[in-house]
């Protein structure tokens, strides 16, 4: 039996490629700030994630606030299995019962260099083992209560050079879906990569602009980055993580999630674009998420008319339309350019983050800003990059 108390056991989040430095300099700040009393744990970076050992009933809350991953499994099993019975009598040794309540889960699978390749037959054989357990060890009847009602459990099976590793996913729905956006753009951003990219522009205004600092985005669209900072800190309102319906955790008392800082990882949110209606989605949203105007404040302007700003912005950001929302051809690295310079003289920001896609090439830098760091990245299945300028006195 395991003892959450005393036993370590081994996770691994899943992190948009590319951003697996970010999710483990969040996971760092966020873990200390929740586990003020427990060692940080060891964090081995992976392509697409992270590896950590900790106590069970720490690692699962993290779910409620981490924003960069997109998924936290929990390590189950780890054998070598080289046919098909090898690989049933493993899993039938497995207590399932300590994370399912009697229904079989959906599975996803990979595998590289084993003899194990063939995604249906090892459905098959997890079922199989399933039904088994379940017949040798029949599920408690309060287990078996609104089991048609629960969310869709997953169970991760990935083979490599013959070593099967078995994993519980913790989380559900992905971690993205945050419960507030009801409302989106076209073509929208997803919630775990516009956090990544927020902490990589605020790590370069560290120790530099104080801790009062202002992000604007000038085509925010329904408003993804403005909400993804403002709510940085605050847990997920969702109630519906996997790990909530482990009977091992059953008895645990409820997690009472606070936020972990008053404010975002920016302090003050400014959103403009020239669509109306996608300025009321954004404005719904952010009644959705129950901030306010003084949170996240939102309106008309474009970005290339107007007055110049008359004291200096902390930082812009911005995904403007590329890819599936214009037409070949109608938007190109001279726009890119022409709205950097227009980025400087209209709201002088310290820093400059700016989401296009690899194929537009990197446009010149504007007047007195340096090219800080770049990101590459996929969004919806396209090639982008991600470009932070800072101004040179800093």
């Amino acid at each position: 039996m395991l003892n959450s108390q005393t036993m370590q056991h081994q996770f691994y989040l899943i992190v948009p490629l590319g951003l697996e430095v970010l999710a483990i300099s969040e996971f760092t700040e966020k873990w200390t700030l929740l586990f003020k009393q427990s060692p940080l744990p060891l964090l081995k970076e992976s392509h697409g994630g992270v590896t950590f050992t900790a106590l069970l009933e720490e690692a699962v809350i993290l779910n409620h606030y981490l924003k960069t991953p997109t998924r936290l499994l929990l390590r189950f099993a780890e054998f070598k299995a080289r046919d098909f019975p090898k690989l049933y009598n493993k899993l039938c040794k497995l207590p399932w019962n300590l994370f399912l309540r009697g229904q079989i889960p959906e599975l996803e699978f990979s595998s590289k260099e084993s003899r194990i390749f063939d995604s249906r037959k090892v459905e098959k054989v997890l079922t199989d083992a399933l039904r088994f357990f379940y017949k040798a060890q029949p599920p408690k009847k309060i287990h078996l209560e609104n089991l048609d009602s629960l969310p869709t459990q997953k169970i991760y099976i990935r083979f490599e050079n013959d070593t099967c590793t078995v994993s519980i996913d913790t989380t559900g729905e992905r971690l993205e879906r945050r419960g507030y956006r009801t409302h989106v753009g076209e073509a929208s951003l997803r919630g775990s990569l516009a956090s990544g990219l927020l902490l990589a522009l605020k790590n370069e205004l560290k120790n530099e602009a104080g801790e009062e600092l202002t992000l604007i985005d000038p085509m925010c669209g329904s408003g993804t980055f403005l909400f993804e900072s403002a709510l940085y800190y605050a847990p997920s309102p969702r109630q519906d993580f996997s790990y909530l319906f482990f009977p091992y955790l059953s008895k645990r008392l409820p997690f009472q999630a606070v936020p972990l800082k008053e404010k975002g990882l920016f302090s003050f949110h400014h959103g403009k674009d020239l669509d109306e209606q996608i300025l009321k989605a954004a404005i719904h949203n952010r009644e959705e998420a129950k901030l306010t105007h003084d949170q996240i404040e939102f309106s008309k302007e474009d970005l290339f008319l107007g007055e110049t700003s008359s004291t200096q912005t902390n930082a812009i950001i911005c995904n403007p339309p590329y890819g599936e929302r214009l037409n070949p051809g109608e938007i190109d690295k001279e726009f890119f350019e022409q709205m950097l310079q227009a980025i400087n003289s209209k709201y002088n920001p310290l820093a400059i983050g700016l989401l296009f896609p690899v194929d537009f090439g990197t446009p010149k830098s504007p007047s007195s800003y340096t090219l800080k760091k770049t990101f590459n990245l996929s969004n919806g299945g396209l090639k982008v990059q991600f470009l932070i300028w800072k101004k040179r006195s800093l």
